[in-house]
């Protein structure tokens, strides 16, 4: 994952944004929109203070700076991917809850949205095997979850080896995060 500062944006910031929020802290009425402004990196400052009243946790001590590095991506990710593999073990499991103030919503064809912009710049980072490309990102991206979404989510749950049904349930959003988390040497979700 690139080192993210003020004034970065697009889908890197986007992931950081809902990571933040996942965790319940304000990002500001921009919401989840790619761009790092000041509320961003206020919620950033916010989250590495945070992480750090936590004692004995890896990867320990965050400087308090803004900078999302790999320390700070780290941080983020270890824990959400941790709590998006529990809530997705849940037997009810709908909607999948994941620990730290939200809710993974089940997304399908029609849906629009922030969850919907999400999972569109989630399926962007596995653009290789999704078939979510550039193209298909700029066409969709704020137009909500239409053909190409589906097309991208079914091709992504036939690759990790569950129900193709292009919904995107517990089960789909926990393959999303981990294979993210794998695909970064678990360094980041």
């Amino acid at each position: 994952m690139p080192i993210l500062i003020q004034g970065s944006n697009g889908p890197a910031v986007g992931y950081l944004q809902y990571l933040l929020v996942s965790y319940g802290i304000d990002i500001g009425q921009g919401g989840i929109d790619g761009i790092f402004g000041q509320y961003t990196m206020d919620a950033v400052m916010k989250f590495q203070e945070q992480r750090n009243a936590v004692p004995g946790v890896n990867p320990g001590e965050l400087e308090i700076d803004g900078v999302v590095d790999s320390r700070t991506w780290n941080a983020l990710a270890n824990n959400f991917c941790r709590t998006c593999r529990e809530s997705a073990n849940n037997e009810d499991g709908y909607p999948a809850v994941v620990k730290g103030y939200t809710e993974l919503p089940v997304l399908s064809k029609g849906d629009s949205g922030e969850a919907v912009k999400f999972l569109q710049q989630m399926l962007l980072g596995y653009e290789d095997i999704s078939r979510f490309d550039d193209y298909k990102f700029y066409t969709e991206y704020g137009n909500g979850y239409g053909e190409y979404t589906v097309e991208a989510v079914k091709t992504f749950q036939s690759c990790v080896g569950i129900e193709i049904d292009g919904i995107v349930g517990p089960l789909t959003w926990t393959n999303l995060f981990l294979g993210a988390c794998e695909r970064c040497n678990r360094t980041v979700g």
